[in-house]
């Protein structure tokens, strides 16, 4: 509990705009990015630039507020290092998504061979729909734990605190609040954008921005608070100093 304190203090009403103003700004240049036009060599090379420049400022930008979040000094060097381990924990994560997806494929081979393996009177418990769903949530709890390393490593490397690491896997807290923020973010968000009123354009356009408004806030809370929490589990304990700050001090 005293963790999940500590990260409530850390989550500010600065963070959260912070994490809202850089959420808003990477969505409308991502949208900008999209719709740009590649007919010619000059119009391809202005979305490859605007393409790079979307994806440093969200990169970036989430280095700089992982710095702030842990009361680092934001240099260029550390926002460097930053935005490359997020770059890499993404690319290690849509791979392993891709790995995960392909596995699952063969779910329903697996689901019946196991099922025929079964002694008869035990195939009344283990049966086939059982067997196929209990394998989808093997695929579903690989994939929470890949997201919690790769987000733990990425921030650990982030704030040059490598071994922080293992902290931050050792905590319940982490793991709990990880899938329980993500999948309130998701569900919310899911039924919140399909949901259409069915009034007029006018009612539907006026919905559509106040759900769009409460989605961002929404989703821009759960990051802040999934942050806040990753930063608490790496923080250092209280007295200890860091590894570059002298242990001792120098008594004339």
């Amino acid at each position: 509990m005293s963790l999940l304190r500590g990260a409530l203090r850390r989550f500010t009403l600065k963070l959260l705009l912070l994490q809202i103003a850089l959420g808003v700004t990477v969505c409308l240049l991502a949208t900008l990015w999209l719709r740009l036009p590649d007919a010619s060599v000059l119009q391809v090379a202005v979305s490859l630039i605007l393409g790079i420049l979307v994806v440093a400022i969200a990169t970036g930008g989430q280095s700089w507020i992982a710095l702030w979040l842990a009361r680092k000094e934001r240099t260029r060097r550390r926002l460097l290092l930053g935005a490359a381990s997020i770059i890499v924990a993404v690319l290690l994560g849509c791979l392993l998504s891709q790995w995960i997806t392909s596995l699952h494929a063969g779910d329903p081979q697996r689901a019946s061979y196991l099922n025929s393996r079964f002694p008869h009177g035990l195939r009344s418990f283990f049966t086939y729909n059982h067997i196929y769903q209990w394998l989808g949530w093997l695929w579903t709890l690989l994939t929470w734990i890949a997201a919690g390393l790769l987000a733990a490593v990425s921030y650990a490397v982030t704030i040059g605190r490598p071994r922080a690491v293992l902290r931050t896997l050792a905590s319940l807290t982490w793991w709990v609040g990880l899938v329980l923020l993500c999948v309130l973010a998701t569900t919310v968000t899911g039924k919140m954008m399909d949901w259409k009123p069915g009034h007029g354009l006018s009612v539907e356009l006026f919905s559509l921005l106040a759900r769009l408004g409460f989605v961002v806030i929404l989703d821009g809370a759960v990051i802040s608070l999934v942050l806040a929490i990753l930063a608490q589990t790496q923080a250092m304990p209280d007295g200890t100093p860091e590894p570059s700050q002298a242990r001792t001090e120098v008594i004339p």
